[in-house]
């Protein structure tokens, strides 16, 4: 394989040495001809090289976007997709940012966006229901899901009915579950109580997986939709490409002939003549 631009340049400084050379063997026969009477009745011979012409064949290997402009891109899909996925209401894996931004420097859909999102935030969904904090507090469950901020009580009998309610801390919500119990202090739960409440908290956990994703359907769709769109405005901006291609015969002799094209170069030699040593 090789790059168009260095065999172009590879032809140039042949014709160039070329056209050099004669140029520099007529400068000599000139001053050869001058000493000599007899050749001096002759006309100088003298060869040139102008106007050249070269059919290359050529099979294109894969056309890129050059080494520049290739980084600048992807540094820029990295930012915008970035910038995106932080204001998501949950976290992305550093395995789901890498895959956004491989498609994005492709062609990324807002599908494709959505799909990889969608399958993060089941997980996180999962993760989040695993290891929210679930005690069981004399006949009733105390529920944590967010440090300090989200505490509330869930019943597992049906002779409690509970008022929704949430506190700040799991003491305020002892403290409730105190006024409200049917147990009395130091009463331990019967054999079936506890597999009541192990059911409830099976139960919980699914009920908070199944809200938290549909709480990030919404913000999911629109981040895919505006990704999308950026990631195609970059796309769409114009850049330097690259071509890579094959001009040996050895290459070329396994490829279809429909996949070899032909470049020709026009070249119109001047102004070579080398500058006479002192």
């Amino acid at each position: 394989m090789a790059d168009l631009r260095d065999v172009v340049g590879a032809i140039l400084r042949d014709v160039t040495e070329a056209r050099g050379q004669a140029d520099l063997a007529v400068r000599d026969l000139v001053s050869s001809y001058a000493k000599d009477p007899i050749l001096r009745a002759f006309t100088i011979p003298r060869t040139e090289i102008r106007d050249l012409k070269i059919d290359l064949k050529v099979a294109v290997r894969s056309v890129d976007d050059s080494p520049d402009d290739r980084a600048r891109k992807e540094q820029r899909v990295r930012d915008v997709v970035r910038s995106s996925i932080a204001s998501l209401p949950f976290p992305i894996d550093p395995r789901t940012e890498q895959v956004i931004i491989k498609t994005g420097l492709q062609s990324a859909s807002a599908e494709s966006v959505e799909k990889e999102l969608t399958s993060s935030a089941k997980s996180e969904a999962t993760r989040a229901s695993e290891e929210t904090k679930m005690d069981v507090y004399r006949d009733l469950i105390v529920v944590e899901e967010r440090k300090d901020q989200d505490v509330r009580l869930v019943a597992f009998t049906t002779d409690i009915q509970l008022t929704p309610k949430k506190f700040t801390t799991i003491r305020d919500a002892r403290s409730h579950a105190d006024t409200v119990s049917k147990l009395r202090a130091g009463q331990t739960l019967t054999p079936q109580q506890q597999k009541q409440a192990e059911a409830r908290m099976k139960e919980e956990r699914a009920q908070i997986q199944t809200r938290l994703s549909s709480e990030f359907v919404q913000p999911i769709k629109q981040i895919s939709e505006a990704l999308a769109a950026k990631l195609a405005a970059i796309a769409a901006q114009p850049s330097e490409k690259r071509m890579v291609i094959d001009v040996v015969a050895e290459d070329l002799k396994d490829i279809p002939q429909h996949m070899i094209s032909t470049v020709t170069i026009s070249l119109d030699v001047n102004n070579i003549l080398p500058q006479e040593e002192a």
